[in-house]
């Protein structure tokens, strides 16, 4: 189910950031409605009542192992640098999660400009060949960091398409498969073992010590990894920017192949849960004066960022 809520929404002219009209976002929260209580589980039948029995055996939570990692991935002819952990397979909800290596950090503007950089030319494959058809973004055309700086802070106002291409830039230039993780890969190791609202061992009071969110962000994007890890060594799994991920079941729409997992700098502690999703809609980028619209860069949209995944061998 889905209700509107309002965001800041940024627009950029003469190379100065500027506070436009609030745009309503499209949101989805599949906790409970005030989004702070533990979603719903499957409980016991009562005595005599076995219509439910089959729902009733649904495991909550499993986990089949324990994270290993952090590994370092090096993206050759560059200084970029990605590290992993491999989380545990098991269920969620009755949904069978198999084992993943995923980013510990999200996506740094350091990192996602070296992809940039490229963009005059054809890009270079792993043994220095040229090949083609791998389709990267331009250089932006407005100050997208919105004046919070960039360097190891997250990479922020990237479309869908934009983190997508990421992701084939690494596979390319490492030899490796890096893909966005898939909603439930992303909410699986966001909560690291936990059944409730947020990552495990934290509640609503003490967000603090893991994300950054309206109530201590300062109304920006901080550097990544600044707060406490969750315990499978992840960063920033609650806030700071809300993370592109790959619908688990997409809808027929222009954007309804990919959702926003996470929450970010702008959201409050009942939009920073684990179930919550957002989609994207035309007003993330209305006041782009490209005609057509980019298709990478969201001129409206100050929060959209990405984590990858590596798929393992």
């Amino acid at each position: 189910m889905f209700d509107s809520s309002s965001r800041p929404s940024f627009a950029l002219a003469a190379g100065c950031a500027a506070l436009v009209l609030a745009l309503p976002a499209c949101r989805s929260n599949d906790a409970a409605d005030d989004g702070m209580d533990e979603p719903a589980l499957e409980t016991a039948p009562a005595s005599g009542d076995t219509a439910n029995a089959a729902t009733a055996s649904i495991d909550t939570v499993r986990v089949d192992g324990e994270p290993s990692g952090p590994a370092t991935i090096s993206v050759p002819g560059t200084d970029v640098t990605i590290d992993l952990v491999t989380v545990p397979g098991g269920e969620l909800f009755g949904t069978r999660v198999e084992p993943f290596a995923i980013a510990t950090l999200e996506v740094t503007w350091n990192q996602y400009m070296a992809m940039v950089a490229e963009a005059d030319g054809p890009p270079p494959s792993k043994d220095g060949t040229k090949i083609d058809g791998l389709a990267r973004p331009t250089k932006p055309y407005i100050a997208t960091d919105r004046g919070f700086g960039q360097e190891d802070r997250p990479i922020i106002s990237i479309s869908a398409l934009g983190a997508e291409s990421f992701c084939d830039w690494l596979s390319l230039r490492t030899g490796k498969r890096f893909r966005l993780p898939t909603e439930t890969e992303w909410e699986w190791a966001a909560r690291a073992g936990s059944d409730g609202p947020y990552t495990a061992g934290v509640d609503a009071d003490g967000l603090d010590a893991v994300a950054w969110y309206a109530d201590n962000s300062e109304s920006m994007t901080q550097p990544v990894g600044g707060k406490a890890p969750n315990a499978w060594g992840l960063f920033d799994v609650h806030g700071n920017i809300a993370e592109w991920t790959r619908a688990d079941e997409p809808g027929e729409g222009r954007w309804e192949s990919h959702v926003l997992c996470g929450g970010s700098f702008y959201d409050s502690p009942d939009l920073l849960v684990v179930t919550e999703r957002e989609r994207r809609d035309s007003s993330w980028n209305m006041s782009d004066p490209q005609i057509p619209q980019s298709v990478w860069w969201l001129a409206d949209a100050a929060w959209p960022g990405m984590r990858v995944v590596m798929e393992l061998d």
